[in-house]
């Protein structure tokens, strides 16, 4: 087989050309709406935040804590969220 009969191949059967509908936002906009939802002036902690999300976009709890935490500390460091405590994550 030839190089170009392996492109076409692979652009016929859809290959790397073919894109997943995605079945829920970024993390880090999920966890801005559940802040924005959640409407708790003084703070919000993880665990609110999680429980909005997994009931929000029914999502694994395991994986999803994870990068949850992942996109708040992101947040806090770009400033796009505000630590009101100095806690780590």
């Amino acid at each position: 087989m030839t190089m170009s009969r392996v492109k076409e191949q692979k652009h016929r059967w859809g290959g790397a050309d073919r894109v997943k509908p995605k079945r829920h936002p970024t993390y880090a906009e999920m966890v801005k709406s559940a802040l924005v939802s959640l409407n708790n002036r003084a703070s919000s902690s993880i665990q609110t935040i999680m429980k909005y999300i997994l009931t929000k976009y029914l999502l694994n709890a395991t994986p999803a804590k994870k990068y949850c935490t992942k996109a708040l500390t992101n947040g806090v460091t770009k400033d796009v969220f505000h630590q009101t405590r100095s806690e780590d994550f």
